[in-house]
């Protein structure tokens, strides 16, 4: 399969039905002062009539047609404010209806979509292979309690338990968060992420600790990167090149008439490690980082590794990556740290999941997501819409990939040379949102000189404590990880 289509969402697009809460609260509002605007201009008329009465009679008969029209302009202005006051309310309790239906309708939805045998309906409709689709990874990340129990009961207890399964299934819905049916304000994502970094973490198996940056060293051969979201993905491949090894970032450093432009690029999940288990900052510990501690050494070795090329206080930041690289951008482009030193402009991701990360709004995003790649939908939430952050959903593949064969860990939608088809054919489709993202990213990278590029190995130091053994050692290291870390708090408040 080639290039199909692509969708786009936030930015610019065609007409559509969309309410933003609060839109229409604004519009009562504004017809509440027009209305206090009217009373006040019949205070006026009702002040000059009084004038006119005061004036001898003699002479009010000269002032008779200006009479007549006060009183015609008074009664116009009353019937006016209260049709005012009567569309603000009606604005006000269209509002409430608005919100009421969409809440109805979302919850009916998502608590349909729940269900296992719509999901297994899904499965067979969305996928063309044996992967599943994003939307259908959000619904088993979001309806997981109820999964894992029904999977359970069939597995241990057999079918002819109906009512227990039932039963047990009803219970573990509870575990949900609210929006899905269930009693929790964080969803299932925001609780079992920082629970699996926390675990990963006292386990003593070094996948998640402090990063070294090993080395920085300037790569021959730099251009200036390409404004576009086929440009990203471009300067993204340059993670693959034979001069640029496994657990390394890239950074990319063009003058511009504004100051200077860093285009920092992580990579994706990186399985072979960079010669030693557990040292490589993109394997399967990193994307824990990336998912349940936002990324925090990562942040931390990029600002010394920004620092080490020359990047100075101020400068500006563009923050890219493909799958586990994109989440560690936008973990990047969010943290205080990073925003506390550099100008983060623009976040540029492609297969990744990022909707639960809170990008800042004056920090312009674009992401990139197949809709048969499971990856972006495995924190559970589809990604913001908003005039700044966009999303461009497509569904091809590189020409002569067969999406029904299997190909990797999560299938042939979420390689990255299918990624870099899509942006290529993304910037070609000359969607309104991508066009509006891609003039403005383009105009910031717009070079006024040469660029330079550099690599910076990020190496995991090696692990302070040794593994645990048993469960009672894994309990005891969790405890004293959270004493030390409350310690830590209190020292730090006094």
């Amino acid at each position: 399969m080639g290039m199909t289509g692509f969708v786009s969402k936030g930015g610019v697009g065609p007409p559509t039905v969309d309410y933003r809460p609060g839109e229409l609260e604004d519009a009562a509002a504004a017809l509440d002062r027009a209305g206090d605007l009217l009373g006040e201009v019949g205070d006026v008329l009702r002040s000059a009539d009084g004038a006119a009465v005061r004036i001898a009679p003699p002479e009010r008969v000269l002032f008779a047609d200006g009479a007549a029209g006060l009183e015609r302009a008074q009664l116009l202005g009353g019937s006016l404010r209260g049709r005012t006051a009567a569309m603000a309310r009606s604005v006000r309790a269209a509002g409430s209806a608005y919100e009421a239906a969409e809440a109805g309708i979302l919850h009916s939805s998502q608590m349909l979509r729940g269900e296992t045998e719509a999901m297994l309906v899904n499965y067979a409709l969305e996928s063309p292979g044996p992967y599943p689709s994003t939307r259908l990874v959000e619904d088993l990340v979001n309806h997981s309690p109820v999964v894992a129990a029904e999977l359970l009961m069939a597995l241990f207890v057999g079918p002819g338990a109906a009512l227990p399964a039932r039963l047990l299934a009803r219970g573990a819905g509870w575990l949900r968060d609210r929006e899905h049916g269930g009693l929790s304000e964080r969803s299932v994502y925001q609780r079992v992420a920082p629970a699996l970094a926390e675990l990963v973490d006292a386990s003593g198996t070094g996948m998640i600790g402090p990063l070294a940056v090993a080395e920085v060293a300037e790569v021959p051969g730099a251009q200036p990167v390409t404004g576009t979201l086929a440009g990203m993905l471009e300067f993204q491949a340059g993670l693959k090149r034979d001069d640029v090894p496994d657990s390394n970032i890239l950074i990319s450093s063009t003058p511009t008439a504004s100051g200077t432009v860093h285009v920092v690029a992580f990579p994706g999940t990186q399985i072979a490690g960079d010669g030693e288990a557990g040292r490589n900052f993109a394997d399967a510990g990193g994307a824990v980082e990336a998912a349940g501690a936002d990324s925090e050494y990562v942040v931390e070795a990029t600002l010394e590794a920004l620092e080490r090329v020359g990047a100075e206080r101020g400068d500006r930041l563009v923050l890219t990556g493909h799958s586990q690289g994109g989440m560690h951008a936008a973990n990047a482009a969010a943290s205080a740290q990073i925003r506390g030193v550099y100008d983060v402009e623009y976040v540029v991701t492609a297969g990744s999941p990022v909707g639960e990360t809170a990008i800042p709004a004056d920090v312009r995003s674009i992401h990139l997501e197949h809709v048969h790649d499971p990856v972006p939908g495995l924190d559970g939430t589809p990604n913001a819409s908003s005039a700044t952050r966009v999303t461009v959903y497509g569904d091809g593949y590189v020409p002569g990939v067969d999406p029904s064969e299997p190909a990797g860990v999560f299938g042939p939608a979420h390689a990255f040379e299918n990624y870099r088809h899509l942006a290529a054919g993304a910037t070609a489709a000359d969607d309104p949102a991508v066009r509006r993202a891609e003039a403005g990213l383009g105009a910031l990278l717009a070079p006024t000189g040469a660029a330079t590029l550099h690599r910076a190995h990020l190496r995991r130091r090696k692990a302070q404590q040794p593994p645990v053994r048993t469960v009672d050692q894994l309990v005891e290291r969790l405890s004293e990880d959270r004493s030390g870390r409350r310690r830590g708090r209190h020292a730090a408040a006094g």
